[in-house]
């Protein structure tokens, strides 16, 4: 933990917390948080919950099985809806961590 009033590799601000819009808080090239990473992930092991609208609408359903077969779809009578928000989170989540394990509700 960073000692009060210090910051940190420009993570805290001086009262020890995150400032996004603190003036202290400035870009700095040596700072370790701005350096981009030459790792990718793809979801291996992580399992994913989905709460969002039209699970339950079949003609969804079939959309959201053909976009990946690691998803299983857990039952809720509240949830029929013909909206595709959920497949669409699916969808994007999908695009980030394409070996998870997805669980729709």
């Amino acid at each position: 933990m960073p000692v009060h009033g210090t910051l940190e590799n420009s993570r805290f601000n001086s009262e020890n917390k995150i400032s996004w819009n603190s003036s202290e808080r400035v870009y700095n090239a040596n700072n370790l948080d701005n350096r981009p990473h030459n790792t990718t992930y793809k979801g291996n092991d992580v399992k994913v919950g989905i709460m969002d609208t039209g699970f339950n609408n079949e003609t969804n359903w079939n959309v959201a099985r053909n976009l990946t077969p690691n998803v299983e779809r857990l039952g809720t009578s509240n949830n029929s809806s013909a909206s595709t928000h959920g497949v669409d989170v699916l969808a994007t989540a999908l695009l980030n961590a394409p070996d998870a394990s997805y669980k729709a509700s």
